[in-house]
C-alpha cells in the first residue's frame, strides 16, 4: 500500500518508490533516524539499529568494521531511566561499544527484536549515516569504506560524505538531532530523500542558507 504521506515528499516518483522498495535496503544509522525513515516511507524495518542509538564515537568504531561487531552477543550493561517516557531501558554491549535502546521498556523484547532484525541485514546494499557536529569525526566518516553514506552537519565541509543542514530552516533553531530526525519524518527538506537513499546522492531541494 502507497501511503498519502509518501508521494507528497519532494523528488517522489513511482519509479524511484518502487526501486527503493525491491532494493531491501539496511539503514545503518546512529540514532532514530532509520527507524523514522522507514517508517514515514512505509518500507520495511532491514536493520537492527532501529530506536536506540549509539554515541559517534563508538559508531565510528563499529563501521570501521561493522561485520565483525555485529557478530558480537550482546551483553546486558545497565539500564537508564528515560524521563521523557517515563520508564527504564537497557544498555547492552556489543564488543566495546554500547547500543543505547532507549525506546525498549521490555528488556527481553528489545534483545528479541534486535535479533530479528540483525538477520534482515543486507550486507549488499548499507547506507551508513550518522550526525556531528565535530568537524574532526566528520572527516573520519568520511574514510569509511562505505558506497552510501551521508554524515549530516551544521557546517559547510568539502567532503562528498559530508551533507549540510540548517537547524534554524523552519524558523526555530532545533537541536542537529531533532533537524535529522525531522529529515526523516519529510521536514524540513534538504535533499531529495529517494537519491540518498538509492544512489547516495546529493540532490540539493532547497538553499541550505534558507
Amino acid at each position: 500500500m502507497l501511503l498519502d504521506r509518501v508521494v507528497v515528499v519532494p523528488g517522489f516518483s513511482w519509479r524511484k518508490y518502487k526501486k527503493l522498495r525491491a532494493s531491501h535496503l539496511s539503514i545503518m544509522a546512529c540514532n532514530c533516524f532509520g527507524g523514522i525513515t522507514y517508517h514515514h516511507l512505509g518500507l520495511p524495518f532491514e536493520s537492527p539499529l532501529i530506536n536506540m542509538f549509539i554515541m559517534e564515537d563508538e559508531f565510528l568504531r563499529v563501521f570501521r568494521h561493522p561485520y565483525i561487531y555485529f557478530q558480537e552477543p550482546l551483553e546486558y550493561v545497565t539500564k537508564v531511566y528515560e524521563p521523557a517516557h517515563g520508564y527504564d531501558y537497557p544498555v547492552w554491549r556489543m564488543g566495546d561499544v554500547n547500543v543505547n535502546m532507549n525506546h525498549y521498556p521490555d528488556f527481553d523484547a528489545a534483545l528479541k527484536i534486535w535479533e530479528k532484525r540483525k538477520k534482515r541485514i543486507n550486507w549488499y546494499n548499507l547506507f551508513v549515516t550518522m550526525y556531528t557536529e565535530r568537524p574532526e569525526n566528520a572527516e573520519k566518516f568520511d574514510q569509511l569504506p562505505f558506497a552510501k553514506k551521508v554524515c549530516f552537519v551544521p557546517f559547510h565541509r568539502n567532503l562528498d560524505s559530508a551533507w549540510q543542514v540548517n537547524p534554524k530552516a523552519t524558523g526555530q533553531e532545533r537541536p542537529l538531532w531533532d533537524t535529522v530526525n525531522q529529515f526523516g519524518m519529510g521536514n524540513p527538506y534538504f535533499y531529495d530523500m529517494f537519491d540518498m537513499l538509492l544512489y547516495g546522492k546529493k540532490t540539493p531541494l532547497m538553499e541550505i542558507g534558507n
